[in-house]
């Protein structure tokens, strides 16, 4: 199991969190989780800094709740805002970008309804978020 696994359980531990899958493939992983568990004290200030914990997401955000679908032009409306949230909150924007360019449905495709913000129940500008997303997808 390598640092990044370690960091993303490290990261679990620091929140009120029931229950967790980590997909675990080996005898190996699951000692390793283990020890991370029994070893775990809390996060470092690096790591709180790192995970901007505490912080709130920028408004509007979407909370992936699902009900704005489905999209009449079968845009998955959810998992773009979430590109984008790791595009702008957490700076990873090449993966994000590349995950975009796979999708077959584009926002281009979005014909602006507005059937995902009549469902909204946070009552988000979806249409809005969305053309900004594009902005950073198509861009460099």
């Amino acid at each position: 199991m390598g640092a990044i696994a370690r960091n993303s359980l490290r990261f679990i531990l620091a929140h009120d969190i029931s229950t967790v899958v980590p997909g675990l493939t080996s005898l190996k992983q699951v000692e390793t989780a283990v020890k991370v568990g029994e070893e775990f004290e809390g996060l470092t200030k690096e790591e709180n800094a790192r995970y901007k914990i505490g912080e709130l997401p920028r408004e509007p955000f979407c909370r992936e709740c699902g009900l704005c679908l489905p999209c009449p032009r079968r845009l998955n409306v959810p998992f773009i805002l979430r590109l984008d949230k790791y595009y702008t909150e957490y700076g990873v924007t090449d993966w994000s970008k590349g995950q975009y360019n796979r999708l077959r449905i584009k926002i281009s495709s979005c014909t602006r309804c507005g059937e995902c913000e009549s469902k909204c129940p946070y009552k988000l500008p979806i249409i809005d978020m969305l053309q900004e997303a594009k902005t950073r997808f198509i861009l460099t």
